[in-house]
């Protein structure tokens, strides 16, 4: 059996991690044709069929999707309760097959804790770009689409295990998408009106890796019977992290903890305009300080998950 992925030299193989650093990292669409062997040790149909068979699954954790659209969790999950004893919806085995093989395509979110493959992944994945990584696992049918065209608010690895899959990739890019409300709950017609054109069609067969940079849209369509496909989220920390630390720095200055003056009357329009002077200056000194920097290199240092 082959060996676990253990540095991104052997994840991006052929290609060297600075040439990926320098050409493609949060630039542009990779594609890395792979032999059936690369991915053998991270994932195999053992390992689908046990994680399957655990009773870990709620309607958050499996889902299905057919033709673009989620299917409703109660067409295949029942009435159920957790080990706290809190009601939850359990997915049911036979209904989750019968829709499967109506084309529905399956959908395991955070398998990483399940696998020893995809979890050693998942900690190289941290370990080498500094990132949060999760994986989520996609098994799909032939000519059924279960999403439409879409981006992610986070870089994507996908990794083809088995089956083939067609992917579309397009010209369009939304600018440094995250997850805060104003990139959610976009309507669809938005999404197609800034896709734009197809920029490349690329047809992924096992051992193939496809890596999109976050807000680059996409959509896919399983060629073969089947297909099953990692996609392995990496988010690096950005400036709104260190501003959020930052925010614990400044609670401790007595500045920021003062009430902001009312803007009453030409005299209290100053005094806030004077107050807010204050408040600026002082995060300038804040932001600069030799805390404020151990800070951000703590955060790009130590920045993965703990599992």
């Amino acid at each position: 059996m082959s060996a676990q992925i253990s540095s991104l030299a052997e994840f991006l193989h052929p290609m060297s991690p600075e040439d990926f650093r320098a050409d493609y990292l949060h630039r542009k669409p990779l594609h890395l044709p792979g032999t059936p062997e690369k991915f053998a040790a991270v994932l195999d149909w053992s390992d689908i069929n046990r994680m399957l068979a655990m009773d870990v699954w709620t309607q958050q954790t499996l889902q299905l999707h057919l033709d673009k659209n989620r299917v409703p969790p109660g067409a295949y999950c029942m009435n159920a309760a957790n080990r706290d004893h809190q009601p939850i919806l359990r997915p049911d085995a036979d209904k989750v097959q019968a829709l499967m093989a109506q084309g529905a395509t399956l959908l395991l979110n955070e398998v990483e804790t399940l696998a020893p493959g995809v979890l050693a992944l998942v900690d190289m994945i941290q370990r080498e770009l500094g990132a949060k990584s999760s994986v989520n696992l996609y098994f799909s049918r032939k000519e059924r689409k279960g999403f439409d065209s879409h981006c992610d608010r986070h870089d994507v690895f996908a990794v083809q295990i088995y089956g083939t899959k067609r992917w579309n990739i397009y010209q369009g890019q939304l600018d440094r998408p995250i997850e805060h409300a104003m990139f959610q709950n976009v309507p669809q017609v938005e999404y197609d009106r800034r896709k734009g054109a197809v920029e490349a069609e690329i047809e992924m067969n096992p051992g193939d890796l496809l890596y999109l940079p976050r807000g680059k849209f996409h959509d896919a369509l399983t060629t073969g019977d089947v297909s099953v496909h990692l996609a392995v989220s990496s988010n690096e920390p950005l400036g709104l992290d260190w501003l959020t630390q930052l925010w614990n720095i400044a609670v401790r200055d007595p500045e920021f903890r003062t009430v902001l003056p009312q803007p009453v009357g030409p005299a209290g329009e100053q005094a806030l305009q004077d107050h807010l002077k204050r408040l600026y200056e002082r995060l300038g000194a804040l932001a600069f300080d030799e805390q404020s920097l151990r800070m951000a290199k703590n955060l790009r240092g130590n920045y993965g998950i703990k599992r």
